[in-house]
């Protein structure tokens, strides 16, 4: 069996690159989309860092255009090139505080919205009307973020700050996002007028409790399992090889059709785990009961899913 294992991995690991590849091209894809065709058409700060990037983006404009050697200063300092720079210092929070494989697919994800970004500036918007342009823009930008995260991958910015503050002090990452945004949203207010921060607000509350109905990795289940006595010795075994939370034991229960013995094994899990552990749990048992539920309330001690 453990040979079996070692057989798969790779190929189970290639596959789950390549999707983390594809899912960073997506997200750079779905973020300049909802910019350029949705909130800079329609004066909305998208929040987080790529709103900070569109407010430095417009101070630019406004009070600092002026050329450097025949470039001008809102070539280089524009929305896209800005938001990369924003960045780095978030990619270098992530390398050191989460993981470096997650560093490097955020990195690549980073990356491949600025260009795409800067690809699509020229895009000629579907409308203007600020309330369509902040609920779109959310919709489709939150879509794919929410998408990155559950595949654990970070579109960068106040991800990387929701996650860090989540990992320690449990605080919901569609939450740190909004509380970061009001800053931004003040900014905009004063540059864009207060009716397009008003606007913005719309945006990133609804991008917010986007990110936290996709985000999966935070919400947790309860899981019952009823198994065969014969199969629960190495069904326990593999999902704790497959998982790292721990587990109850319930022996000598008893099926009250049939009056068999079951075994039955409870476990608390993020509901980003629930098709890994399934799909272990078919492989030693197809016949096995599965239950879940919503966690609403819990005390004591959870591990966390491992961001690689």
């Amino acid at each position: 069996m453990v040979a079996k294992m070692a057989m798969i991995n790779p190929k189970v690991r290639q596959v789950k690159i390549w999707r983390k590849l594809a899912i960073s091209v997506l997200y750079g894809l779905s973020l300049s989309l909802a910019l350029n065709l949705f909130w800079q058409p329609g004066h909305i700060s998208a929040g987080g860092v790529t709103g900070v990037a569109q407010v430095i983006a417009i101070i630019f404009r406004r009070f600092l255009n002026f050329r450097v050697a025949g470039v001008s200063t809102t070539a280089v300092m524009n929305t896209a090139n800005l938001f990369f720079i924003l960045n780095v210092p978030l990619i270098w929070m992530a390398w050191k505080e989460i993981g470096r494989e997650f560093t490097a697919f955020t990195l690549i994800t980073v990356v491949s919205s600025s260009i795409l970004i800067n690809m699509t500036t020229g895009l000629a918007p579907l409308t203007r009307d600020p309330m369509i342009c902040a609920i779109f823009g959310a919709v489709i930008n939150s879509a794919a973020i929410g998408l990155a995260l559950r595949n654990g991958l970070s579109s960068g910015g106040t991800d990387i700050v929701g996650m860090l503050l989540h990992k320690y002090y449990n605080v919901s990452v569609g939450s740190v996002s909004i509380a970061v945004n009001a800053v931004v949203v003040i900014v905009t207010g004063f540059l864009e007028g207060w009716p397009h921060a008003l606007y913005s607000v719309i945006a990133i509350f609804v991008g917010g409790r986007a990110m936290d109905f996709l985000y999966t990795r935070q919400q947790r289940l309860q899981v019952m399992i009823v198994t065969d006595q014969s199969k629960a010795d190495d069904l326990l075994k593999a999902v704790h090889q497959e998982m790292r939370h721990g587990i109850t034991v319930f022996k000598d229960t008893e099926g009250g059709y049939k009056h068999e013995s079951k075994t039955v094994l409870l476990t608390i899990i993020s509901r980003a785990e629930f098709h890994d552990l399934e799909e272990t749990i078919r492989a030693h048992d197809r016949n096995a009961f599965i239950s879940s539920t919503k966690v609403v309330e819990m005390a004591g001690r959870f591990i966390e899913p491992a961001v690689e």
